[in-house]
């Protein structure tokens, strides 16, 4: 029987919080650990994840499987540099494909979960689009990327919650009197006041109670993993506190709290040389901050952590004393 890969969906409430520079580099830590790894572009009409893995944009990939309809998704994946990682490219000649059709959607989430592997890594496009969206529900424990700039943490906000409502969207969407309903109650909510999701559960509980459980178990399914990008000191940490409070007061979801990659020139001389980081840099500190998350993803699959919030506080400040005391390697 095929094992089923952990699909591991990478997204982030805007652009320019270092997704795609991220997702290439957990894929090649997690394949340099030993395990069969696939990196897809899935930032379809960005897609530039070659770049990060020092690869040249030749390839054919899921804009041509989809409109050509030859072959196997599979057939599209080549190999890399780095032992154990193969990478599916996004839409190099195909324009469009960011605004796929339905059906065509369906179709390459269906074949992306067949695809053979430990892990499948989806660098995800920017944004709340439906199809972002929906890719991102491929794991119930799906990485959003943000720095600690208040624009990034009100997206990354604005990310979770369109994930979670695009998922009460798609369960009522067959029943009519149900999302009138909640389009009325939308209505009398002001930009002041928060439309909490336990309201609208309780507004569908009244009408069909069979949905509303359905609803409130598949949300709680869900703990999106937070990493906070370009950090400059474990007293950032402290805003993590207060969005967790918001974020179960108005989601009645638990965040988990994942990571927490130090700022480093090394990133941005390594994007701009068109050079893998992780090869290039590999003791720099945003290197060794993506290893241990990538420690961290295989030790916890898609086990929810307890106490994430503080967890990450205390490992942020160790690494930081760690890093000041210039043995930071010596300990990952």
């Amino acid at each position: 029987m095929k094992k089923q890969a952990i699909i591991i969906p990478v997204a982030s409430g805007k652009g320019g919080v270092g997704k795609s520079i991220i997702s290439a580099n957990l894929a090649i830590s997690i394949a340099n650990l030993g395990h069969s790894t696939v990196a897809i572009d899935l930032d379809l009409g960005g897609s530039n994840l070659y770049s990060y893995l020092g690869l040249e944009n030749i390839y054919p990939g899921i804009g041509d499987y989809l409109v050509t309809k030859k072959g196997k998704l599979t057939d599209y994946l080549v190999p890399t540099n780095f032992p154990n990682l193969q990478f599916l490219a996004g839409e190099r000649r195909v324009a469009f494909m960011a605004n796929m059709p339905h059906a065509q959607k369906v179709k390459l989430i269906k074949e992306i979960k067949n695809i053979s592997a430990d892990y499948i890594l989806l660098d995800l496009g920017a944004g709340t689009t439906f199809n972002t969206l929906d890719y991102f529900e491929l794991s119930s424990n799906g990485i959003v990327i943000s720095t600690f700039e208040r624009p990034s943490i009100i997206n990354t906000l604005s990310f979770i919650k369109n994930f979670i409502y695009r998922i009460v969207q798609k369960e009522i969407r067959n029943n009519n009197k149900i999302s009138v309903a909640i389009d009325e109650l939308s209505k009398n909510y002001i930009e002041d006041d928060l439309l909490l999701l336990s309201t609208i559960n309780n507004l569908i509980k009244e009408m069909d109670a069979e949905l509303a459980l359905k609803i409130e178990e598949k949300c709680n399914t869900f703990h999106p993993r937070i990493i906070f990008n370009m950090g400059e000191h474990p007293d950032d940490l402290t805003i993590i506190n207060a969005l967790e409070k918001s974020v179960k007061k108005i989601l009645s979801i638990d965040l988990c709290f994942f990571g927490y990659i130090f700022y480093d020139k090394y990133v941005k001389l390594s994007a701009s040389g068109n050079q893998v980081l992780l090869e290039k840099y590999p003791e720099c500190t945003a290197s060794l901050g993506i290893t241990q998350i990538a420690r961290r993803i295989i030790k916890y699959k898609n086990q929810n952590i307890e106490n994430s919030s503080k967890l990450l506080q205390i490992h942020t400040l160790e690494n930081y004393n760690l890093w000041k005391a210039g043995i930071l390697s010596e300990n990952i």
